[in-house]
């Protein structure tokens, strides 16, 4: 038997201790370190901290903090909230910067961390935890979860308390104003209509719905009267203006109320005009005893009055007088939920707000807002998306967001089946399941539990859509099992209920268009303003970067080839016969040359990489959200992240698949118009007079000019002879004549050995033999540097042997020789990298020093390293480092040139008038190759030679090249 609370019972009152006390002793600020290897001692002591990382587990929260103080050293540690802690995870919610001091009482100590944290240390908070906000974008405070447990228990220890009876309030001392709201006087209140006598009306009479249009709040739901929950209480009548006056409540009271509020704020939506007017008829049928065998007169509410929450106070006497509370709503800023809205959910339904994600089946009924295409999920079943509104998640600015509920729907055979209502028709739904996605509730109707009816407003009728020969229903288990069908026939509860759902989404219709501008629903072809671009399935020749939404689309296409590239990106070349004149064209010796303009590269990343390299050259595949972008050097390419791919086999999938059986029917075309023998596709040796525009030729020239050339023609030499292969004759639309073009990632430009007999060659020599004959042409142009010795003041300088014998250590000198070899043998392998806090040379394999933790790069340097093999008259050898504080660096800038390619352009120039021919032959073959038949052309240098004692052994260094032009 519960106890009653009585009405003068004073609120019990805890001796509390200031909540500040333990934050505001700077004494009991602790040091992670000391934590780290003392534990938790003092649980008083707390650690001043900023969020630099924080992500949600499920039933677990997990932070990367840094510890803030005076010390310049960055402690990094990992926080993890659990057990008691969970229900509490919308308090102490962290973001990156927030900072907080964080309590050490009931902390754990365990020593193990990930490897962006310095400090090996993770505190786990199990029991509970306390913490103070001092900067963060919400409200700062003390967050104890201890205290928010204890009041959660004594609100609900308040909950089996009988509410105690207030004391009759004197009417006489309300004030006027406090008692009628509005400008108007109040009506007197219409009296009470004796309820229907059931002998003479078998059949309930309808409540009249009002057709006057209703202002409406769209953020808020329904804002009905809704606080009604004491035992005993009845429901206010709607049409009454009068206010009861406030009364004193006690402290277990209010709190009670303030439970109550949470809890009706879950079922505003269920509450509707319609049933309000319904129970106030009720209540007023009860008071009376005489009966009449008259249906009650229709209830309407005034359209310029919405009926608004009651009182925050409720007691008995508002009970029994059935008083409310009504307030005049500004049509400007209602938006949805009118208090003539659907009314209450048919039984076996709930809002679409209030779905759980309880792992149970549940029904629905809502507005459709958007619905995509049916299509083939991964799996292979038909699948469609549905989005929803009513009464309940309405939110005007924002139906296809957090305003509207989504439902995935899967059939494993039949198109048919799944339901493709339009916008703005009504879409039944039964068993569905309700899953949390990424933090957000949606629904998923699967293929054998699922069942769907559309009601259509403008005819009043149901319908399912048009079978086109599938069957209505089916066994399951492939025929053998249950049979099935995902047609519901509803009742006429749910039809009424689809009735009165069409008259408020009319009037949600009516008030945007007076808000926000016209906004159409259904047939218009104009997408509403609720319509988002969709992502599409298109040809090559139809993406492109500026193509909704944002370049991403669909695609069935052919794989051509693929290679995996240094930095873990997959380049996968894939085409559908559709021409884009956009994209670069391909030159490869595995493209064809009619199809160069035909294939998409495609830049693999991420997860999507594993399944890009299953993908062989010949295979066929459904591409999802493939995305067509600008590369950084400004080339028309493909992206892929997701590993939305399906293989399509041609015997299977040739005749369901209509985009598949399309791309078949392209190649076949292709085939037929393009011969695919060897000798179409093989280019042939031309003259340059030889060739039309837009041709592919092979040709054999020689270089007499270059400037501004790309990467790959850096190292050409003037008076080189080349083969180059896949030049492609091009009009210039700028310079107004035709050039050369050269495209690709392979090499096409090959440096000719002058000695060997090739008749290309040789003829190539004879036309320019007849061009400088006719040109005639000034003497040979020689060597701008001049050997030493011709011209100015004699310099005295060592031979290498010399050098060597020299017992001075350390020493300076001077040598004349030449460089006929050096090392990195790929120049773009001239920087290393420099840890400048540990002082330590990085291996090429990182990017930053991991023993540092340097995960910012804030101490990598890049220093030039080199190696050149000197040669003087005498024909003595010496290796010679170049290091960094040489000043054959000065002025170049320090970055990685194996990816800044201008830096390496500058350093190439750089070095060309020392190196000669020497970066030609390392361009042209490998370390492993013999290299004996060509002459390393290079001139005779002075180098100053610094010497040193090395373990005891001598080191040489260039410390500069007095004939170097910087």
């Amino acid at each position: 038997m519960k106890r009653t609370a009585t009405v003068n019972e004073s609120p019990s009152k805890r001796s509390k201790l200031d909540r500040d006390a333990p934050f505001d002793d700077p004494g009991l600020a602790r040091n992670p370190n000391d934590v780290l290897d003392h534990g938790v001692n003092d649980a008083s002591g707390y650690i001043r901290c900023v969020c630099f990382m924080a992500w949600k587990l499920p039933k677990k929260r997990r932070a990367i903090v840094e510890a803030a103080g005076s010390t310049s050293q960055r402690l990094r540690f990992e926080v993890e909230f659990m057990g008691a802690c969970a229900q509490f995870f919308d308090h102490i919610e962290l973001q990156p910067s927030n900072e907080f001091l964080l309590a050490l009482k009931s902390a754990t100590v365990g020593r193990k961390s990930s490897r962006l944290c310095n400090l090996p240390m993770t505190l786990s908070f199990e029991e509970g935890v306390r913490m103070k906000f001092l900067k963060r974008r919400g409200p700062c405070g003390i967050v104890d979860t201890w205290e928010l447990q204890e009041n959660a228990r004594r609100n609900e220890d308040a909950w089996f308390l009988t509410p105690p009876e207030p004391a009759e309030p004197n009417v006489a001392e309300v004030p006027a104003e406090t008692r009628v709201v509005g400008s108007n006087p109040p009506e007197p209140p219409a009296a009470a209509t004796p309820a229907p006598d059931a002998r003479h009306s078998e059949e309930p009479q309808p409540l009249q719905l009002p057709h006057a249009p209703v202002p409406i709040d769209m953020k808020s739901g329904l804002n009905v009267l809704h606080d009604q929950t004491n035992d005993g209480a009845g429901p206010p009548d709607p049409c009454t203006v009068a206010e009861e006056p406030a009364v004193q409540l006690n402290r277990k009271r209010r709190k009670q109320l303030k439970r109550l509020e949470k809890k009706a704020a879950a079922l505003r939506s269920a509450a509707t005009g319609a049933n309000l007017a319904e129970q106030a008829a009720e209540a007023r049928s009860e008071s009376t005893s005489a009966s009449t065998s008259k249906p009650p007169p229709a209830v309407t509410l005034s359209p310029l009055t919405t009926v608004h929450r009651i009182s925050q106070h409720p007691s008995n006497s508002q009970a029994s007088s059935g008083a409310g509370k009504i307030h005049q709503l500004d049509p400007r800023t209602a938006q949805s939920g009118s208090a003539a809205g659907p009314g209450l959910q048919p039984k076996g339904y709930r809002p679409l707000r209030n779905t759980v994600a309880d792992d149970t089946f549940c029904n629905v009924i809502g507005v459709v807002v958007e619905v995509t295409h049916p299509k083939r999920s991964r799996k292979g079943d038909w699948c469609c998306n549905v989005k929803l509104v009513d009464c309940s998640n309405a939110e005007v600015d924002n139906l296809n967001g957090s305003g509207s509920f989504q439902i995935n729907c899967f059939t494993p055979e039949y198109e048919q089946w799944l339901p493709q209502p339009e916008v703005g028709e009504i879409l039944v739904v039964q068993q569905i399941k309700i899953t949390d996605y990424h933090g957000s509730r949606m629904g998923v109707g699967y293929s054998n539990r699922m069942k769907w009816a559309i009601y259509t407003p403008k005819k009043g009728t149901i319908r399912h859509g048009d079978l086109r020969g599938a069957p209505k229903s089916e066994g399951l288990a492939k025929g053998f099992g249950h049979d099935f069908s995902p047609f519901h026939q509803p009742d006429e509860a749910v039809v009424g209920y689809c009735l009165r759902l069409a008259d408020w989404w009319s009037e949600v219709e009516k008030h945007r268009k007076t808000v926000a501008g016209v906004h159409q629903v259904g047939e218009a072809p104009a997408s509403t303003v609720c319509r988002r671009p969709l992502r599409r399935h298109r040809l090559i020749s139809e993406a492109g970067p500026d193509v909704e939404p944002q370049g991403y689309f669909d695609c069935t296409v052919e794989v051509l080839h693929g290679h995996m590239n240094d930095n873990g990106v997959y380049s996968l070349y894939v085409t559908d016969y559709t021409l884009n004149p956009a994209i670069t064209p391909v030159q490869s010796e595995w493209c064809p040359v009619g199809l160069a303009d035909h294939v998409l590269k495609v830049e693999v990343w991420d997860a999507a990489v594993e399944a890009a390299q299953s993908m062989f050259a010949g295979e066929y595949y459904s591409i999802k959200n493939a995305r067509v972008m600008l590369s950084h050097g400004g080339y028309v390419e493909g992206k892929l992240v997701q590993p939305k791919v399906r293989k399509l086999e041609p015997d299977e999938d040739g005749d369901t698949d209509s985009y598949f059986k399309a791309l078949l029917e392209r190649k076949k075309a292709w085939q037929t118009a393009n011969s695919t023998d060897d000798k179409a596709n093989k280019l042939e040796y031309l003259t340059i007079e030889e060739v039309s525009e837009r041709q592919h030729f092979n040709c054999v020239v020689e270089i007499a000019l270059f400037d501004n050339q790309i990467e790959m023609a850096r190292a050409v030499q003037a008076g080189s002879f080349y083969t180059i292969k896949k030049l492609r004759l091009k009009h210039s639309t700028t310079a107004g004549q035709f050039q050369g073009q050269l495209g690709g990632s392979e090499r096409l430009i090959f440096l000719f050995n002058p000695r060997n007999n090739d008749a290309r060659l040789e003829e190539l020599k004879r036309r320019k033999e007849a061009w400088q004959k006719s040109l005639e042409a000034p003497d040979k142009v020689t060597r701008s540097i001049p050997p030493p010795g011709n011209s100015g003041p004699a310099r005295r300088a060592k031979k290498i042997a010399e050098l060597e014998a020299d017992t001075k250590c350390p020493n300076k000198s001077r040598i004349f020789a030449r460089i006929i070899d050096f090392r990195p043998w790929d120049l773009g392998d001239a920087v290393m990298l420099h840890c400048a806090k540990c002082k330590q040379d990085l291996p090429s394999s990182q990017r930053a020093c991991f023993k540092c933790d340097d995960t910012d790069h804030e101490y990598v340097r890049y220093l030039y390293q080199m190696y050149l093999l000197l040669q003087d008259e005498a024909g003595d050898q010496i290796y010679v480092s170049v290091n960094d504080e040489s000043s054959v660096f000065d002025g170049l800038r320090r970055s990685d040139i194996r990816e800044d390619t201008k830096g390496r352009k500058a350093l190439a120039n750089r070095l060309s008038s020392m190196l000669g021919n020497l970066l030609e032959i390392h361009e042209a073959s490998t370390p492993g190759d013999r290299i004996s038949d060509i002459e390393p052309d290079t001139p005779t240098l002075s180098f100053i030679i610094d010497s040193w004692d090395v373990n005891g052994k001598r080191a040489y260094c260039v410390a500069r090249c007095e004939d170097l032009e910087i």
